[in-house]
């Protein structure tokens, strides 16, 4: 098990929730049409190494946006 999580996934997550609010079953779904098969604890890690990173996401009712990058 590699133990940091895949640039190419970190790059579409990113892409899909920028500027626009998406739930997580949204996220999982687009991933899994890119054939990215991952489950909500892998997300919720996710976005906390993206955070890291210095990115903003913002969680409003269930719903993930960036609003800023760095």
């Amino acid at each position: 098990m590699n133990k940091y999580p895949a640039i190419y996934r970190m790059t579409l997550i990113l892409n899909y929730i920028k500027g626009t609010f998406r739930t997580k079953k949204q996220i999982i779904l687009y991933l899994e049409e890119n054939d990215i098969h991952i489950s909500n604890k892998t997300l919720e890690r996710d976005f906390n190494f993206l955070r890291d990173l210095g990115y903003e996401i913002y969680n409003t009712a269930n719903s993930y946006i960036i609003h800023k990058q760095y």
